[in-house]
C-alpha cells in the first residue's frame, strides 16, 4: 500500500512538473492562431476587379479597342501585372471563372445617343458589357453588351448556380425617373444565362421606397450583392435610402420575391457578400446611420467607417459588426467634387484560403486589406490614445454647404494627462462657435458587456451626453443620443438624474457602464459603486458596439470633460 502512495505522489509530482510546460505551450499556440487585425496590404493602383485562379494568379480582365477580350496576370499577388497586349478600352467591372475554367468579365461602359445629350437612360446610358473565354484554349472572344440602359455600378461578380446558370446582380434606371415617392429613379434586378453567357435574360425589378427630405440621391433600390445559401436559395442585399439595406430571395436566379428591410442598418452604400472556403459568412457595408441635412441641405455623408460582420449559421445571426476601415482624411477638408469615404468593398478569399481580401475607398485613395475572419469573434477592445486618434472618429462639419460640400476640422484635441505628463487623453468641449465636440468609438457588438471609462468633468463644465449605440453615428449627430440604445446624461452639476450620486470635478473616476438587452438594462458605477440604473431606450437586434461622446453644450464651453482610457468586454 505505501508503494502504491509513493507512485501516486510521484504521478502527481510529475503531473505538477509539467503544468508550467504545458502552460506554455498553450501560450504559444494561443499566440500562433491569434486572430491578427486588419491590415491594409497595398494601395489598389490597378483599375478593375480581379479573379484568382486555382493556382493562385490573379488575372484583370479588359476590353480592347477592338471589343476583343483580354487580361494581364500577377503572379505574385498583385504587386507586378503583365503588359496588355493592346490598347485598354475598359478594365472588367466584375469576374467569373466557371465551372468549365473558362473566364467571364463584366464591364460598364457609358454610351451618348448624341454628344450633347445628358439625360440619364434617355441619351446617356451605362450599359453592361460581357465578355468570355471559349475552348479548351480558352480563346477570348468579342465583347459584346448584355444590358442596355443606365446600370450605374455593378458591385458584386456573377454566380454559377449548380444548374449551370450564370446569375449577374444587376439594375436598371427608370427613363424620366425622378428621384421622389414611392420608389426613386430605379430597381435592383439579376441577369441570366443558361448557356454559359452566350445570351442573357432580365429578372423581374426589386424596388424599395424612398423619402422626401433623404439626405442624399433617392436612387431606390441598386448594387445588389448575392449569396447562394445552403438550403440552394440566393440571398440579395441591395442599397437603399431606407436606412437600412434591404433582401429578396430567389430559387432560380430569374424570379425575386419583393423586397424588404434586412436586419443590417445601412447609410447609402452597396454591401459585399463572400462566402468562406469554412462555410461562414461574411458581410462588408456601411453600418453608418446617415445624418439628416443641414438647414434643409444635403451634406454629402455616410461612409466614413466600413464595417464587416460573420455568421457561423448561413446568415440566421451575425456577429462582430467592427470597423475593418476608417476613412484616413475623415478629419479634413473634404474634396469638393465627387464620392469620398470607404465605401463600395470588394471582397474575395485570399489565396490561402483563410483570410479575406477587401478592396474599398473613393475619391482616388482605394486600398487592399487583408481580415482574418475570426478577428470579428473578438470579445474586447480597449484604447488609451497611445496610438493617437487612430481608431477614433472625431471630425465636425462647418461653414456653408456648397453642392453637398461641406468643410471639416478635428474637433476633440488630445493634450497632456493633468495627472501624468507623459501620457494624453481626449478633450471633449466646446471650445468656440462651431458645434460642441464628438467623439465615436468602436468594438465589437455585445447583447451583454461592460463598457469602462476613466473620466475626468472639468470644473465649469456644461453638459455632456454618452451613449452606446449599434451604429456610426456622426460625431456632432445629436441622433446618437436620441437614438441610442442607452443614454447617460451628466448636467452641468454632475447630479445623474434619479440618483444621489453626483460626479465630481477635476478628478478622475473610473466609470462602469454594464448593459444587458435581455433585461433591457444598464448598470452604471462609479468606483466600483452602483450609482443608477437605465433602461434600454431602443431595442437592438445585434448588440450594442459603439460609444458615443458627446458635449452638448449650446455656449461656448472650454472646460468638458477628459477621457483617459476606454475598454469594452461582451458576451
Amino acid at each position: 500500500m505505501h508503494e502504491h502512495r509513493e507512485a501516486i505522489r510521484g504521478d502527481r509530482r510529475a503531473v505538477v512538473r509539467l503544468v508550467p510546460t504545458f502552460l506554455i505551450i498553450c501560450c504559444l499556440i494561443a499566440q500562433a492562431t491569434a486572430a491578427e487585425p486588419p491590415v491594409v496590404i497595398r494601395d489598389d493602383d490597378v483599375e478593375g476587379a480581379k479573379l484568382r485562379l486555382p493556382n493562385g494568379d490573379i488575372l484583370k480582365i479588359y476590353l480592347d479597342e477592338d471589343d476583343m477580350g483580354g487580361a494581364i496576370r500577377s503572379t505574385d499577388g498583385g504587386k507586378t501585372w503583365t503588359k496588355p497586349e493592346k490598347p485598354v478600352k475598359r478594365w472588367a467591372t466584375k469576374t467569373l471563372l466557371d465551372r468549365n475554367g473558362q473566364m467571364h468579365g463584366f464591364f460598364i461602359i457609358l454610351r451618348h445617343v448624341n454628344e450633347e445629350g445628358n439625360r440619364i437612360a434617355i441619351d446617356r446610358f451605362l450599359d453592361v458589357w460581357h465578355v468570355k473565354t471559349s475552348g479548351p484554349d480558352k480563346v477570348w472572344e468579342k465583347g459584346k453588351i448584355i444590358q442596355y440602359g443606365w446600370n450605374g455600378s455593378i458591385v458584386d461578380d456573377a454566380i454559377q448556380l449548380p444548374s449551370g446558370r450564370i446569375v449577374q446582380p444587376s439594375q436598371d434606371w427608370v427613363p424620366g425617373s425622378r428621384g421622389e415617392p414611392p420608389t426613386g429613379n430605379g430597381y435592383a434586378m439579376t441577369l441570366y444565362s443558361d448557356d454559359g453567357g452566350q445570351t442573357w435574360s432580365r429578372s423581374n425589378p426589386i424596388t424599395s421606397p424612398v423619402y422626401e427630405g433623404f439626405n442624399g440621391a433617392n436612387f431606390g433600390a441598386c448594387e445588389p450583392t448575392i449569396v447562394l445559401l445552403n438550403d440552394g436559395r440566393l440571398w440579395m442585399l441591395m442599397r437603399t435610402q431606407t436606412g437600412y439595406l434591404y433582401e429578396s430571395f430567389s430559387e432560380d436566379g430569374a424570379t425575386w420575391t419583393e423586397g424588404r428591410p434586412s436586419v443590417f442598418y445601412a447609410s447609402t452604400g452597396p454591401p459585399s457578400l463572400l462566402r468562406m472556403p469554412d462555410n461562414r459568412l461574411l458581410l462588408f457595408w456601411n453600418n453608418c446611420e446617415m445624418p439628416p441635412r443641414v438647414n434643409g441641405q444635403g451634406v454629402y455623408a455616410g461612409r466614413d467607417a466600413l464595417h464587416a460582420a460573420i455568421s457561423e449559421d448561413d446568415g440566421k445571426t451575425w456577429r462582430g459588426f467592427r470597423e475593418i476601415l476608417l476613412d484616413p482624411r475623415r478629419h479634413q477638408t473634404p474634396p469638393e467634387r465627387g464620392d469620398r469615404g470607404t465605401a463600395y468593398p470588394y471582397a474575395v478569399v485570399s489565396a490561402d484560403g483563410r483570410y479575406a481580401e477587401a478592396t474599398s475607398g473613393q475619391g482616388g485613395h482605394r486600398v487592399v486589406m487583408r481580415i482574418d475572419p475570426d478577428w470579428l469573434l473578438e470579445k474586447e477592445r480597449y484604447s488609451d490614445f497611445s496610438n493617437g486618434l487612430e481608431d477614433w472618429s472625431v471630425f465636425k462639419g462647418f461653414g456653408p454647404i456648397k453642392r453637398w460640400w461641406r468643410d471639416r476640422v478635428p474637433g476633440p484635441q488630445l493634450i497632456a494627462d493633468p495627472s501624468n505628463p507623459d501620457a494624453v487623453v481626449l478633450h471633449i468641449r466646446k471650445p468656440d462657435d462651431k458645434d460642441a465636440d464628438g467623439a465615436v468609438w468602436n468594438f465589437p457588438a455585445g447583447h451583454q458587456g461592460r463598457l469602462t471609462l476613466r473620466i475626468m468633468f472639468r470644473e465649469g463644465h456644461r453638459d455632456a451626453a454618452i451613449a452606446l449605440n449599434d451604429r456610426f453615428f456622426e460625431p456632432t449627430d445629436n441622433n446618437a443620443d436620441e437614438k441610442a440604445i442607452y443614454g447617460l446624461m451628466v448636467p452641468p452639476s454632475g447630479r445623474l438624474a434619479d440618483s444621489s450620486y453626483t460626479f465630481p470635478t477635476d478628478r478622475w473616476v473610473q466609470l462602469d457602464l454594464a448593459w444587458d438587452d435581455a433585461e433591457q438594462a444598464c448598470q452604471v458605477s462609479v468606483d466600483g459603486q452602483t450609482v443608477a440604473t437605465i433602461q434600454q431606450k431602443h431595442p437592438t437586434i445585434h448588440g450594442v458596439s459603439y460609444l458615443h461622446l458627446r458635449s452638448t453644450a449650446d455656449q461656448v464651453d472650454p472646460a468638458g470633460f477628459l477621457i483617459g482610457s476606454v475598454h469594452a468586454r461582451v458576451e
